[in-house]
Order: structure tokens, then C-alpha cells, then sequence
């Protein structure tokens, strides 16, 4: 979690300055890999004007989950940025258990609302595959924030 910025809903003023203009609208689009073969894990980037959306896909990609996280001041800290998420979940699927602290995190760190969208199968995933995968997506997320953050594309 991170210190509130003195408006808390305010737009980080770093992920403005590097958006591209076109038709009147904001955006920039960025892809991210993490890990190879079975396990290779992708992230499709959407920054908008207020906001980010992340599809998270690995293997047979597909809809699984989606997750709209919304910043706000932490209930035990106001002086923390925390969240409140609302989840959709396909029946039959668990993408959930990734695209809700994905969600969560991108809003508390970016302090703008974040969607993720998460589909993710692989056929007969082992333990230890599935176990790689939620690695690989962890590292994913850490090196989207990394690359919005600092925008290093």
C-alpha cells in the first residue's frame, strides 16, 4: 500500500503525462509476458483517461473472471490508499483467485480504478504448473506496475 498523494482521487500525474491523444481520447496500450511454454502468462495493458484495464491470459485464453477494483482511503488508515473490488466469476472457473489481487493492487498503487479480466487455462495443470502460473502472474503485475511507474516502454 502507499501514502494517499493530498487528493486521494486524484490522477497519478506521472501515467498522464505519458498517455498518447487520438480522437479526443487518452489511451495507451502495452503488452506484458512473464514466463515461458505451458506456463507463459500475458497481459494486455488499456490505460484510459481515469483508469486501467488489464487482461490477464495464459494457455486456452478465454473470460473467466472479471474485477473492477476502485481506490479509497484504507477503513483502519485513512492515510493509506486501499480498495473495494467487485468480482465477477464464470461459472466453473476460479480466475477469480488472480484478477481480484490484481485488481486490488493496480488501484491501490495506481490510485485510479482498475478492471482485470482473467483467463487463464491450461489442460491438466499439475500442482506444480499451477503453482508456476500464479508465480508467473505475480511477477506479471509487478513488472506492469514497474513499467507504469516508470514508463519504460
Amino acid at each position: 500500500m502507499t501514502d494517499i498523494k493530498p487528493d486521494p482521487f486524484k490522477r497519478d500525474q506521472n501515467l498522464n503525462k505519458h498517455m498518447l491523444k487520438a480522437d479526443n481520447k487518452l489511451y495507451e496500450i502495452f503488452e506484458v509476458k512473464m514466463g515461458q511454454g505451458r506456463n507463459e502468462i500475458i497481459g494486455v495493458v488499456f490505460i484510459t483517461k481515469n483508469g486501467i484495464v488489464m487482461n490477464i491470459v495464459g494457455g486456452e485464453s478465454h473470460i473467466g473472471a472479471v474485477v473492477l477494483a476502485i481506490p479509497r482511503p484504507s477503513l483502519k488508515n485513512k492515510n493509506i490508499i486501499s480498495s473495494t473490488s467487485s468480482v465477477l466469476t464464470l461459472l466453473g472457473h476460479k480466475d477469480d483467485i488472480i484478477a481480484k489481487p490484481v485488481a486490488e493492487y493496480l488501484a491501490q498503487h495506481l490510485n485510479v480504478p482498475a478492471v482485470v479480466i482473467t483467463g487463464i487455462h491450461i489442460e491438466n495443470a499439475n500442482e506444480e504448473e499451477i503453482k508456476q502460473i500464479i508465480n508467473n502472474s505475480k511477477k506479471l503485475v509487478k513488472k506492469t506496475l514497474n513499467i507504469l511507474l516508470n514508463k519504460k516502454l
